[in-house]
């Protein structure tokens, strides 16, 4: 299962919906901190963790960095307008506008 998280609503439709044609079951949120919430209740669940990086209450990089205390090994995609410059190179990243088809292909990987 992929956590998605991202505040703007309509990114993350856009995602679910895309993921989910591609056969990937999605767990989606708008809200980082209720995301890390239900990360925490289960975190074997998850394969892999796409997030924006601007969100308000928790950036992208500071949710990353919680899940990788829980599951360092767990795969990691951070996408953004705006990259910060010191981010982890565990941690794949793409720059908005996000081609699906890289994306697709990081999931796979």
């Amino acid at each position: 299962m992929i956590l998605l998280v991202d505040d703007d609503k309509d990114m993350l439709k856009s995602y679910v919906e895309l993921l989910e044609h591609a056969n990937y079951q999605v767990e989606a949120h708008h809200n980082p901190q209720q995301a890390f919430e239900q990360f925490q209740l289960n975190p074997d669940a998850y394969d892999a963790v796409l997030t924006d990086y601007n969100m308000p209450h928790m950036n992208g990089l500071d949710l990353i960095s919680a899940i990788h205390d829980k599951r360092p090994d767990l795969k990691t995609i951070l996408y953004s307008g705006m990259l910060p410059q010191h981010i982890p190179s565990s941690v794949i990243t793409f720059s908005k506008p996000t081609r699906i088809d890289q994306l697709l292909k990081a999931l796979a990987a």
